[in-house]
């Protein structure tokens, strides 16, 4: 059985890489969630089954309080520190709608409202802001349209405390337009945390091939190759 203290440089390195990627794999928010890290995990679970008892001890104690935090990410300001967050719309740019398969209200721009989502049959309730409207950020809702990543702050009414998915980019763009006003966001804003955001993306790894291919390609091909010929 192997201490800490007996792993060799090789396996060392091999331990941090999986411990990394295994992290990160965690820590993605993409579509592709943990499945990229599975071959980092059980090579990261081999490296600690030929541990001495203390070593699986250790490791058993200190895995679950670096991994455990990041588990649940819609409500974790680890991930998303924008939480907590207040802001205040515009009464008369906003409106609200009830998808049938959502749990939460949608907000639009009414302009965009009043000309795209008008099909009743998807809808369930509808109606357009009234008064004052001060919200707090709760949550943010991850949706992987296209197999992207799209984020969709989650904020609560402060008067009714009914809640809402409201886009980023409209809140960037409501920043902008002054429909909506916030002391803490900004239109540049990012929502998700430097951390989560880094390490999540060693899952694109499978994908560097590719990414290798268009950056040689951009760099090094002349212009006149690259285009495509009329």
């Amino acid at each position: 059985m192997l201490t800490l203290q007996m792993m060799t440089f090789k396996q060392l390195l091999l331990f941090a890489v999986s411990f990394l990627f295994s992290t990160g794999a965690i820590m993605n928010i993409g579509f592709s969630s943990f499945f990229w890290g599975i071959p980092f995990f059980l090579i990261l679970a081999h490296l600690l089954l030929q541990l001495n008892r203390s070593g699986k001890l250790i490791a058993l104690a200190v895995l679950p309080l670096i991994w455990v935090p990041f588990i649940h990410k819609e409500n974790n300001r680890l991930y998303f520190p924008v939480i907590d967050s207040k802001l205040s719309l515009l009464e008369s740019a906003w409106c609200a709608t009830l998808f049938t398969d959502t749990e939460y209200y949608s907000l639009w721009p009414k302009e965009t409202f009043n000309s795209s989502y008008n099909e009743d049959r998807y809808i369930k309730d509808k109606y357009c802001l009234e008064g004052a409207n001060s919200f707090t950020i709760v949550g943010v809702h991850v949706s992987h349209a296209d197999f992207g990543v799209n984020l969709w702050p989650i904020i609560q009414n402060d008067q009714s405390s009914k809640k809402y998915l409201l886009y980023e980019g409209y809140i960037s763009g409501g920043l902008t337009e002054k429909t909506i006003t916030s002391d803490s966001l900004k239109p540049s804003t990012q929502y998700q945390s430097h951390l989560t955001l880094y390490l999540g993306s060693l899952m694109y790894y499978p994908m560097l091939p590719i990414i290798l291919y268009s950056a040689i390609k951009n760099a090094w091909l002349p212009e006149n190759l690259i285009q495509s010929p009329n």
